[in-house]
């Protein structure tokens, strides 16, 4: 039922009733655009996220580097990679 979705313009939005309704958890940031994210498979209310739109256009949106959230989008945390610009890929081990 719970589950987010990021879009490469448009932030990283969730919804808690399968689809129905969808919330925007990632408006508040310095970034628009998403390249990546990832969640954590032991603690499903923390989910990384590499700013910047990963098909680089002139179109396309920078971002300001790695996020992260441990309260499913409440509050956030700037993690680094700040100039980057574009993060296409979050591996977790």
């Amino acid at each position: 039922k719970e589950f987010y979705v990021g879009y490469a313009s448009g932030g990283i939005f969730k919804t808690v009733n399968n689809g129905i309704t969808f919330e925007p958890i990632f408006d508040n940031q310095d970034a628009l655009g998403v390249g990546d994210f990832v969640l954590s498979q032991q603690n499903t209310n923390i989910l990384y996220v590499g700013t910047g739109e990963k098909n680089s256009s002139r179109s396309s949106y920078a971002g300001s580097g790695v996020y992260k959230t441990t309260d499913g989008g409440k509050s956030w945390s700037h993690l680094g990679l700040l100039n980057t610009q574009h993060i296409s890929r979050i591996v977790l081990d």
